[in-house]
């Protein structure tokens, strides 16, 4: 089994891509899970977002390298806000994508 925890801070921001997968005599099975989310004050919960649009949404892989166990591929996913959580402006929108390029050992 690995695991690979993708991750995206930016300031009081994060979003994380986790890809889970299990590679046993000949079968290979993979799953991701997704979330998005928002700290203010360092400790605060800011905005709440849900994942939406699944079906544009991708993660895929590229290469994966069972001997030097090295997983590489792009991903795509997209983020609508739920609420606010009593908070005023936090300078986030409504909508949030995020794309990109992963290689990594895992």
């Amino acid at each position: 089994m690995g695991k690979l925890l993708l991750q995206l801070a930016l300031v009081g921001y994060l979003f994380q891509l986790v890809i889970i997968f299990y590679i046993q005599k000949g079968s290979f099975f993979l799953g991701a899970l997704t979330s998005f989310s928002q700290l203010v004050a360092e400790d605060l919960k800011g905005y709440s977002y849900e994942l939406i649009d699944e079906e544009n949404g991708f993660f895929n892989i590229e290469t994966l390298d069972l001997n030097n166990k090295i997983i590489s591929g792009r991903f795509q996913v997209n983020f609508r806000r739920t609420s606010k959580n009593g908070n005023s402006n936090l300078g986030l929108p409504k909508k949030i994508a995020f794309q990109g390029i992963f290689h990594e050992q895992y």
